[in-house]
């Protein structure tokens, strides 16, 4: 939880603010050690807890449309584009020209994808970075140059199998996507971590070969699609956001419960006002989803503690005291760090 809150954002304290949200929004409803509701205000749609489906929704569908309101822009691009070249398809000697950054890019974006929480985004930074710094020519790089663009997008999409090393073997999501597919697992039964290969060994094989085919599908249905998904980019956000828009009521209304439409825009309005001041909302559906298997886990350590939680954890445990360790002393440091770096700055030279 650390980890993600800390290198999901620019701010390592907003990150842990977005954590604490969703771990306070994963724990309303109904406690389940105890039974008793907690947090839910006496309103009955409450009781079960926040869905997930509505929360995601609300989180990731509903700023974008507000914000798309708020620029009043007429398109996503620049008039000034030229798009006579929309959906021009890669040639063979091009690909091969780019063949040495996309390799690269792989291997960067495979590793970032294995720790949790740093996600996409900065796997496609750090590709660029090392495309620019590998050519002979990185001047032409922000002007049109291949590697420049399949330096970051190689590592964009190697991230996306890598995150299921974490989610599969420690039951930790390594971004949103996988996040949500971590609350697709509990609400089919499956708590994934170091055992969910003995015992949904069959369905875990079937996933990664399904991943597999999925990429081998995606070059040709890039090859096929290219075209229309590049002249999309032309259509005008006041065609785009009513449709986004009716399928975010009509997702939201699909889990069966009117009361979910009220929470996911309410979910919407206050993260569009979080991205207002450039909170990172990945931590939120993270911690959301990570909320009930956290509390379950706790409560085990309790009951096994019998009363001596500290030596239990500090002592018996020595594997857990290194993890605990090292979480309060990275808290402490993104804490504490802003404040010594903002005093060192302020002392005359």
């Amino acid at each position: 939880m650390v980890l993600i809150a800390s290198v999901s954002s620019e701010s390592g304290l907003k990150g842990a603010i977005a954590a604490f949200l969703g771990m306070g929004l994963g724990m309303i409803g109904t406690d389940a050690t105890t039974g008793a509701t907690r947090m839910t205000f006496d309103i009955e749609a409450l009781s079960g807890g926040i869905p997930l489906i509505p929360l995601a929704i609300g989180v990731f569908a509903i700023p974008e449309v507000l914000a798309a309101v708020e620029s009043r822009t007429v398109g996503f691009i620049s008039e000034h584009i030229d798009l006579s070249k929309t959906g021009e398809r890669l040639r063979w000697h091009e690909f091969k020209a780019s063949i040495r950054t996309i390799l690269r890019s792989t291997v960067i974006g495979t590793g970032i994808g294995m720790v949790p929480g740093v996600g996409q985004v900065v796997a496609a930074f750090i590709g660029y970075s090392a495309a620019k710094r590998a050519s002979d020519h990185p001047e032409t790089f922000g002007k049109g140059d291949l590697d420049g663009i399949a330096g970051p997008e190689a590592a964009n999409n190697a991230v996306n199998g890598p995150t299921l090393v974490p989610l599969l073997t420690l039951g930790i999501p390594g971004d949103n996507v996988t996040a949500i597919l971590l609350g697709a697992f509990v609400a089919h039964g499956m708590r994934p971590g170091p055992q969910i290969f003995q015992e949904q060994g069959p369905l875990m094989y079937a996933l990664l070969i399904t991943i597999v085919l999925a990429n081998i599908l995606f070059i040709f249905l890039g090859y096929i699609l290219l075209k229309p998904f590049a002249q999309a980019i032309q259509l005008k956000k006041a065609y785009l956001v009513p449709v986004i828009l009716a399928l975010a009521f009509v997702g939201t209304l699909s889990t069966g419960a009117d009361s979910d439409v009220i929470i996911m825009v309410i979910i919407g309005v206050c993260s569009y006002i979080l991205k207002k001041f450039q909170f990172d909302l990945a931590p939120l559906i993270i911690a959301f989803v990570l909320a009930e298997p956290v509390e379950y886990r706790l409560s085990q350590s309790i009951l096994y503690a019998d009363g001596a939680l500290f030596h239990y954890l500090f002592v018996q445990r020595p594997v857990a005291s290194l993890f605990l360790s090292g979480a309060i002393i990275w808290s402490l440091y993104l804490f504490v760090g802003p404040w010594v770096r903002r005093r060192l700055k302020a002392q005359p030279a």
